[in-house]
């Protein structure tokens, strides 16, 4: 009996070895946009800075943070796009801006993603434009993104929607904030297409909400 609870011992403490030291699925690793040279002030581009991170928290196997710090932040328009390769979260405590006058689809979009978490910050658009012209773009959109959820984040001066799901399943939108000046044109808060599953709670909105084929 002794031998045998020695060995039940040794095996224990082999196995607890085991989990401490292998990577796995519930490793977290941050990885720090500062760490990849872009600029605070607003001035500086830092969209080849921002996907670079990106390319490096998607592709970490296992739990991923890409932290944006308290800044201000210039960048152009970017996609973020997956599959990553575990849970990724984007932590904004700072400021991205796109620049005036911009053209585009969109200025930040997330796509192929399950278990996002798009947590805090401020995302402006710079707008809003004087009027209202084809090819202005949307301020954030989730693409075919699932399982994923959006909160404490603030959109401000897009020069179209500020926020467009399309093809969305199993999302939450928590505490967000969405707003521009009352003489912008056709900047609408959220628009929805193709999606299932969302709840959208404790949010402020400014601009109303247009749903296409909302399942």
């Amino acid at each position: 009996m002794k031998y045998r609870m020695k060995a039940m011992f040794f095996v224990y403490i082999l196995l607890l070895a085991t989990i401490s030291f292998t990577p796995g699925e519930c490793d977290t690793k941050v990885f720090n946009l500062k760490d990849y040279g872009a600029v605070q002030g607003g001035n500086v581009d830092i969209s080849q800075a921002l996907l670079k991170a990106w390319g490096d928290a998607c592709n970490w196997k296992g739990g991923s943070k890409l932290e944006v710090p308290s800044a201000t932040y210039l960048v152009n328009p970017v996609i973020l796009k997956g599959p990553c390769r575990g849970p990724i979260e984007f932590h904004n405590s700072g400021t991205l801006k796109g620049p005036q006058g911009l053209r585009g689809d969109s200025l930040i979009e997330f796509q192929y993603i399950d278990g996002l978490t798009l947590n805090g910050g401020v995302f402006d658009g710079q707008g809003p434009p004087k009027q209202a012209a084809p090819g202005l773009p949307t301020l954030l959109r989730f693409t075919f993104i699932t399982n994923s959820r959006a909160q404490l984040v603030k959109l401000i001066n897009s020069q179209s929607t500020h926020f467009h799901l399309f093809g969305c399943k199993q999302i939450v939108i928590d505490q967000i904030s969405i707003s521009s000046p009352e003489n912008s044109p056709n900047t609408d808060g959220i628009k929805i297409g193709e999606s299932n599953v969302l709840r959208i709670v404790s949010s402020k909105l400014a601009f109303l909400i247009r749903i296409t084929r909302f399942i």
